[in-house]
């Protein structure tokens, strides 16, 4: 899983609507999915949404990994649910 902002080069005079870039890759099947973001904390629910609806269609997820950013902490906390 990684998050990135994209820009576009200095010579080129356009405007992104959505620059944060959300990427996820299932290391075992190479499989790729990723969407655009206008800010960085859109990505939380829609990625939960994704990872439960994948496990509801059988997919095991044992291992999610992200660096420590505070993004990703609050992803955490969100997936882990209500305590």
């Amino acid at each position: 899983m990684d998050l990135t902002t994209i820009t576009p080069p200095d010579d080129v005079d356009v405007i992104l609507c959505k620059t944060v870039w959300h990427m996820i890759v299932d290391q075992y099947t190479g499989y790729t999915t990723s969407a655009f973001y206008s800010r960085k904390n859109e990505y939380l629910e829609p990625l939960c949404q994704t990872l439960l609806e994948w496990e509801q269609h059988g997919l095991q997820i044992k291992y999610i990994w992200h660096n420590d950013a505070g993004k990703n902490k609050t992803f955490i906390k969100m997936a882990h649910g209500p305590k």
